[in-house]
């Protein structure tokens, strides 16, 4: 499961309202126009604190629903995201709720970080803020696939007060693929043959 990934990663190496007195966000946005530097930025550090030992497996967060383990590449004119939309994280920790930004991350089946190249696939708002109950909302598509493999989210969770080590938790694996269905080769044959045979669609 995610929390046993979570422990091998370790060891390895909709819009919302911002939480209160917490500063405002400025959405990390990747999308089909490109990756801004803020947008670089965030992953780059959130991939850095993963890697390296600096984020903590997860102890306050988790998963409202997970996602879905079938999903297909969104094209460019569509708008076809992750199921289920949105992905959600909440906090379950003690009150007062502390002031906390989201990141996520595609990381492979074992949860490493995929490669920045990789990153920029997962198209939507990268980074939430938890809003005032404690949850944090994600609409996210995939603009290619997953290459036939299985891969995961990564969730990274920051706290405003910088003493505290960040926390992160793996998804579910998923495999994402195109939509678009490939002929079988009983189709394919069929199809074949009525050529031969001569036929022809009447109208």
């Amino acid at each position: 499961g995610a929390t046993a990934v979570s422990a091998v990663l370790k060891s390895s190496s909709g819009r919302q309202r911002s939480a209160p007195g917490s500063p405002a966000l400025r959405p990390v946005v990747i999308d089909a126009n490109g990756v801004s530097d803020a947008a670089a930025s965030v992953l780059h550090t959130a991939i850095a604190a993963v890697q390296g030992g600096n984020a903590i497996p997860a102890q306050q967060f988790a998963c409202v629903r997970q996602p879905k383990d079938k999903q297909r590449k969104s094209y460019k004119n569509e708008n076809r995201y992750l199921a289920p939309n949105p992905l959600s994280v909440q906090y379950t920790g003690p009150s007062p709720q502390p002031g906390v930004t989201v990141d996520v991350l595609l990381t492979t089946d074992e949860g490493v970080p995929l490669a920045f190249a990789r990153q920029v696939e997962l198209v939507g708002e990268r980074s939430q803020r938890l809003d005032d109950d404690g949850v944090a909302q994600f609409s996210l598509k995939m603009h290619d696939t997953s290459r036939g493999e299985y891969i995961r989210l990564c969730f990274v969770a920051r706290f405003d007060d910088a003493s505290r080590p960040s926390e992160f938790f793996l998804t579910d694996r998923f495999r994402v693929d195109t939509n678009i269905r490939k002929a079988s080769v009983k189709e394919k044959y069929t199809a074949e043959q009525r050529i031969k045979q001569g036929f022809t669609a009447t109208f």
